[in-house]
């Protein structure tokens, strides 16, 4: 888990700008270290945009990194279940999930928080994403040596759904 490391990158790549932080765990969570912004030139190609990653991955110390996944292909959705025992929340979890994506579960990766539990419910945020989009967004990655250990969805999806 990244929470557990000495140092964590956070990668996003935008339309304009590739922006990258590291951060670094302290007694009450992480304290931003470093933030590089490096601006894309229109023409930006993907062979300019992995060199540039590439390069500033290398002069930050970093092999692995948290990679921002845009929004637009993330679903979150919010769901509550009934307080039921443990044992058995993970398996009406997946079925909500089912029930609230519109791709068969063996097509998505998902993933879920459980929020602080209420009296009558036990209430989660759940996000998925199409396992042919992972692949594409990783698989630039894969031609140097640099790993992306983790997605995560833009903030501004999760906006979306507290706003919804």
């Amino acid at each position: 888990m990244l929470l557990k490391r000495k140092k964590v990158l956070g990668l996003d790549i935008g339309t304009t700008a590739i922006k990258i932080v590291v951060l670094e765990p302290t007694e009450n969570g992480f304290a931003l270290k470093k933030i590089k912004i490096i601006d894309l030139p229109v023409s930006a190609d993907e062979q300019l945009v992995l060199t540039l990653v590439k390069n500033v991955l290398k002069e930050l110390g970093g092999k692995e990194f948290a990679l921002s996944l845009p929004g637009r292909y993330a679903l979150i959705r919010s769901i509550s279940i009934p307080v039921i025992a443990a044992a058995r929340i993970d398996a009406t979890l997946k079925i909500e999930v089912q029930h609230r994506i519109p791709f068969p579960l063996d097509q998505v990766v998902w993933s879920s928080y459980q929020l602080p539990q209420e009296i009558l419910t036990v209430d989660f945020v759940v996000g998925a994403v199409k396992k042919d989009i992972v692949k594409k967004l990783v698989a630039p990655f894969r031609k140097f040596k640099e790993e992306a250990a983790f997605l995560d969805a833009d903030p501004l999806v999760l906006a979306n759904l507290v706003s919804s």
